[in-house]
């Protein structure tokens, strides 16, 4: 199964500059997407950039942040009701151009939430941004 998204340009730069609104410390957004599933695609349309609050973020720095439940929550009763995907998207200001061990370990639970809380058949995942050109 081959896996694409599609975003357009006036969500991207939405996305990216929420994502670099202050270079030194990571930001965070959630992406909902209609999901259209084909024998041999699943391609992800972002119909929503979620922007993280920052009075939802408890803790942010370049290496890492922690995001209150109720933000995620919110974004995944929409998705559910929408028929959408979700997706969490942030910044690696420091250039790691991978997933962290926090990451890994975040993001487990995340996702685990998301699968039972969004009933729509697709995949929810993760994206990081190096820079403002470079998602992962």
């Amino acid at each position: 199964m081959r896996y694409s998204m599609t975003i357009v340009e006036r969500d991207y730069e939405s996305l990216v500059g929420h994502l670099f609104s202050n270079a030194d410390i990571e930001q965070a957004a959630y992406l909902l997407c209609r999901p259209v599933i084909t024998d041999s695609e699943c391609r992800l349309l972002v119909r929503k950039v979620i922007p993280v609050a920052s009075e939802d973020i408890k803790e942010q720095d370049a290496v890492h942040m922690k995001i209150r439940p109720i933000s995620f929550l919110r974004a995944m009763k929409e998705a559910n009701e929408k028929e959408e995907v979700f997706f969490f998207v942030h910044s690696h200001p420091n250039r790691l151009d991978h997933h962290s061990p926090q990451d890994d370990s975040e993001e487990e639970k995340l996702f685990k939430t998301a699968y039972i809380r969004i009933s729509v058949k697709g995949v929810h995942g993760s994206i990081i941004f190096t820079d403002k050109e470079h998602p992962i």
